[in-house]
């Protein structure tokens, strides 16, 4: 089993968040995991590290990510502190002979402690994971975030199938993200379909758009005999994507064509009705 389908922390039927070694070994566990919600297996060997795992289907992709960001709220809502590291600023000054010099100072921050921790929900008024208030009344809010690991990258190598892809994106929480859209082309009549978080008006743009452009991509594409049910994963926990006909187009294409994109593409940025592009939103930050 590869890295990729070891999810360290599973949630139980109460929403607790517990890792493998607290509960009953394979199903009798009775945990979901974080990101599909499908049933996990706790698996307890002798060799490796103890973790849970899918019962056969690996289509999930966001468990590792979802299970580490909500076993972190968990446990600043339970501890009501934080340790933060030191603050180090550099400064580069050139000495009189022309070199370069720098300088670095260290101030240590030590442990913050709160009074009260809010974990908010999707939808609502926070922009971060966590609300965080101290003492004196002043709140800080905090946002999760789990970095790409060797062996289960967010954007994976290797060929993807024809109408999926990634894309990065500003979210509801005003924090980029990654999402996997994935569109798939059935035999059916010209109709779009949506399920998962995908912007169901962002989706009717894209499938106008390509069926006023399809015969330019490629007489090949015939939309009347065929149907698109488009799906996004959201892997980052950045709250529904903002832009998304852009990369819903080039997917539709994909799908069409039965052609899969390139390997580790990540698309970015927007898409008018009338084809304009529009320019990615915090661009730096995003990248």
């Amino acid at each position: 089993m590869s890295i990729a389908h070891r999810i360290p922390f599973g949630v139980e039927t109460d929403g607790e968040v517990v890792d493998a070694l607290g509960v009953q070994r394979g199903l009798a566990c009775n945990c979901l995991c974080p990101g599909c919600k499908q049933p996990l297996m706790a698996k307890q060997g002798d060799i490796r590290v103890h973790h849970f795992s899918h019962l056969g289907d690996r289509s999930c992709t966001n468990g590792q990510v979802m299970a580490l960001t909500m076993a972190a709220k968990q446990v600043l809502a339970r501890e009501k502190r934080m340790a933060l590291p030191d603050l180090v600023a550099t400064v580069e000054h050139a000495t009189r002979y022309g070199l370069k010099r720098r300088n670095s100072l260290r101030a240590a921050q030590g442990t913050w402690k709160f009074n009260a921790v809010e974990i908010d929900q999707a939808g609502q008024r926070s922009k971060a994971d966590v609300a965080c208030t101290t003492a004196d009344g002043t709140t800080m809010y905090v946002a999760i975030r789990v970095p790409e690991q060797s062996g289960g990258a967010l954007v994976p190598e290797g060929r993807l199938n024809p109408g999926t892809l990634h894309t990065i994106s500003m979210g509801t929480s005003e924090m980029p993200g990654i999402y996997r859209l994935e569109i798939q082309s059935i035999p059916g009549s010209g109709k779009a379909n949506v399920s998962g978080v995908a912007p169901r008006e962002a989706v009717r743009v894209a499938f106008d758009y390509f069926k006023a452009n399809s015969s330019r991509v490629s007489a090949s594409i015939k939309l009347e005999e065929r149907d698109f049910h488009t799906h996004l994963v959201e892997l980052q926990n950045s709250g529904a994507r903002l832009a998304f006909t852009e990369a819903s187009f080039i997917a539709l294409c994909s799908a069409a064509l039965v052609k899969p994109v390139q390997s580790q593409l990540a698309v970015m940025g927007d898409t008018s009705l009338g084809g304009t592009v529009v320019q990615a939103r915090n661009l730096a930050q995003c990248m």
